[in-house]
């Protein structure tokens, strides 16, 4: 090899080093997502994320493009590296959503509280600029020989990641080079799922894991059996509450009236020690709904639902959700609605800023129709972030509101804290305005049955040292599952169950977990399956104490009481 040839070569060599350098800054976050989730597909999709990246600079050849092109994917992914680092999780549209309307003391609470890492990040933003300007200096490449790269280092992971999410049938959220880009474009009205890389290839691995898992359960049969069957119109409502403490619920003794509308209402039961099964709402749901249990997990995948259950004793079940249809709530949560004989979503955007109340229209259209038993879920969004957007505005507690340091755990807060504590409070309040008006609906019909309200996992509020808020952490905390659980039971159930009565107000004093939401429903409908299981029925007179069992986000199982 000559002088002049080696030197061309080593030439090469560095441009390839430091473009591939500047490309892996750029995939950071995929890295990071490797990082926390494992998994072949994973690995792939940081390969084709480092891909893009290095195929789009080495076609653009002048440095300032280069550096204009990286600052935008630069800026956004510290967002998604700090969700990442205090979540273990890719930023939600509702994440995006609240940046837009986060206030400043909102704003100045989250920078502060990742400080360290925002600097941190400077410092990358800065050797990726060093590295453009090294870059600026080397030769570029030939047009073959970008052709050649973008094969090797594009197409083809593209092509392997197609093929693995064709045949693995992987339906996990993927990091993807695009994805920075599409929950803002997304906020703006679009459609990333459909016109988009990272959509394209998310849905399909979500829908090939539907539609792996959705022949099993819809062959799937309780074989259910009812001995009682109440005359006249029966009505069951489910209405699921998100990210709702019971810490922050005057029923349970908040010093602050959220409950104002609730309070004395009659027939009306408020479980003084609820827990969610898990601490995210793909957990927790679908063990609320299944014979599902956290430790054994995957039986939510092989049975059916609640929904299952009541279909085959000739109900007519709904699903009416506010938090986005079955392309974006998750596979679990997908599995549940297409258990249902009719769905409606009024929030496509899954976290846009749709109040609950706009179920309501739909939850009338469902009551005025003629069928004589019906089984409701109304999936809200509940007091879920970005709280001042939950309510509407010019809501106010209904008497004077008290000081929020005293009514809170933490007497040390700022002023910007009992700000977002008062949003909160004020998404409770909300909450309790909305299941008194679904109550007052259900005592319209004259039906024989009940309402039940849960949350779908806690909320930590400033409670502890560190002044942490939102859920789904790393860590656990009783926060993250503390949850109210309403019951309120219709004057025909009262007047036909009196020992069911007594039985639900001595439970009420009791631990439960909304793991036993399932036989307990099951239970209290007189519905009979090999799953029923008397002694985890929080609603009948043979329910037994027994230790609580929290599926966490990292897949482990916490035992509550212990």
């Amino acid at each position: 090899m000559t002088a002049a040839s080696n030197s061309w070569f080593k030439n090469r060599f560095w441009s390839v080093l430091v473009t591939l350098g500047m490309s892996l800054i750029l995939a950071l976050p995929a890295l990071l997502y490797w990082y926390y989730r494992g998994g072949s597909t994973h690995c792939l999709a940081f390969i084709l994320c480092t891909g893009f990246f290095f195929c789009l600079l080495i076609w653009v050849q002048n440095w300032y493009l280069q550096v204009l092109i990286g600052l935008p994917f630069l800026l956004l992914n510290v967002i998604e590296i700090i969700a990442l680092v205090s979540f273990g999780g890719l930023i939600s549209l509702g994440g995006v959503e609240a940046i837009f309307y986060t206030g400043f003391y909102e704003a100045k609470e989250f920078i502060l509280d990742r400080l360290h890492w925002v600097l941190l990040y400077l410092l990358v933003m800065a050797f990726y600029g060093w590295l453009a300007a090294v870059k600026k200096k080397l030769p570029g490449f030939r047009f073959k020989t970008k052709l050649l790269l973008s094969f090797l280092f594009f197409v083809m992971p593209l092509f392997i990641l197609m093929s693995s999410l064709a045949g693995k049938e992987d339906g996990r959220e993927l990091y993807l080079p695009v994805r920075v880009f599409e929950h803002y474009v997304k906020y703006l009205g679009l459609d990333p799922v459909a016109n988009t890389l990272s959509g394209v290839l998310t849905t399909l691995g979500h829908q090939n894991e539907i539609r792996r898992l959705a022949p099993q359960r819809q062959a799937f049969t309780f074989a259910s059996r009812r001995a009682i069957v109440p005359a006249g119109k029966e009505l069951y409502i489910i209405v699921l509450g998100e990210s709702s403490r019971r810490r922050n619920w005057s029923l349970y003794g908040y010093r602050r009236p959220t409950n104002a509308r609730l309070a004395g209402t009659p027939n009306l039961f408020a479980f003084l020690d609820a827990i969610s099964a898990g601490t995210t709402t793909s957990a927790s749901v679908p063990l609320s709904f299944s014979p599902a249990v956290p430790e054994e997990f995957g039986l939510f995948y092989r049975t059916g639902s609640l929904l299952s259950a009541f279909n085959e004793q000739g109900f007519k079940t709904y699903w009416l959700s506010n938090q986005g249809g079955q392309a974006v709530v998750g596979a679990p949560i997908a599995l549940l609605m297409q258990d249902a004989q009719a769905v409606t979503c009024i929030n496509f955007g899954f976290w846009n800023t749709v109040l609950d109340e706009k179920l309501l229209p739909e939850l009338d259209r469902i009551l005025a129709e003629s069928s004589s038993r019906k089984l409701v879920v109304l999936h809200t969004l509940g007091s879920h972030t970005n709280y001042r957007q939950r309510y509407p505005p010019g809501l106010v507690l209904t008497r004077p509101e008290g000081a929020i340091a005293a009514a809170h755990s933490q007497p040390d807060l700022e002023v910007g804290e009992e700000k977002i504590i008062d949003d909160y409070d004020k998404t409770i309040a909300y909450t309790d305005w909305l299941v008194k008006e679904i109550i007052e609906r259900h005592q319209r019909t004259g039906s024989y049955g009940a309402v039940f309200y849960f949350s779908d996992h806690g909320q930590r509020l400033y409670d502890e040292a560190a002044k942490r808020k939102g859920h789904g952490f790393g860590d656990f905390s009783p926060y993250d599952v503390d949850i109210p659980f309403l019951v309120w039971l219709s004057d025909q159930f009262v007047k036909l169950n009196p020992d069911r009565v007594r039985f639900i107000r001595e439970n009420s004093r009791r631990p439960i977990t909304t793991a036993d939401f399932f036989p307990s429903l099951l239970d209290l409908a007189e519905i009979q399956t090999e799953y029923n299981d008397e002694s985890r029925s929080f609603f009948g007179g043979k329910y037994q104490l027994r230790l609580r069992k929290v599926l966490s986000v990292n897949k482990t199982i916490v035992f509550y009481d212990r």
